[in-house]
């Protein structure tokens, strides 16, 4: 994913929520609406299409469907949220968690799913359960030092670059 600059994550009255995915069950987006429609500061927009779309917006009128774009429409969203999630069960490794590390989100996924091997839980995102999305939201917006989360993140996310990439790839080569 491309970096962009780091940014600090600032309190506000009303948070940016997004995800990003095909709009299938197993991605849990229907967890993420019921979590978000909680809480009166969360405005959350979902980007992606899929056989679930209607089922979904019949769940909240509040979530704003974006439907599908394309990648750099997402990009620039995800440059204006404060928060991407995405509790996708079955996920082996899903490059969106890090295109919205890269965007400078407080990124969350599911505990003992494929990201929990990059996002470690209160250092560079959060890991979440099923049943406890409502409560790790709320954990984040309540949290005290969200800009070291975000350093870290930023940090995390510079070893997925192409460059990086490319060096690593080299470096096995010659080893």
């Amino acid at each position: 994913p491309n970096i962009i600059k780091h940014k600090t994550f600032q309190k506000k009255d009303k948070y940016k929520v997004l995800t990003c995915a095909n709009l299938i069950k197993r991605k849990n987006i229907d967890k993420v609406i019921k979590a978000c429609d909680k809480f009166e500061n969360i405005e959350l927009t979902i980007i992606g299409d899929g056989p679930e779309f209607e089922k979904l917006k019949n769940i909240s009128q509040k979530p704003i469907f974006k439907g599908h774009l394309p990648h750099n429409n997402v990009l620039e969203i995800m440059e204006n949220s404060d928060i991407f999630i995405l509790p996708s069960e079955n996920e082996t490794f899903g490059m969106v968690y890090l295109e919205a590390m890269a965007s400078g989100c407080i990124t969350v996924g599911l505990k003992s799913d494929g990201i929990d091997g990059i996002i470690i839980d209160e250092e560079n995102g959060f890991l979440t359960e099923l049943n406890n999305i409502e409560k790790t939201l709320a954990k984040i917006i309540s949290y005290k030092n969200l800009d070291k989360i975000l350093q870290s993140s930023f940090d995390t996310i510079q070893k997925y670059s192409r460059k990086h990439a490319a060096e690593n790839y080299l470096n096995n080569i010659i080893e």
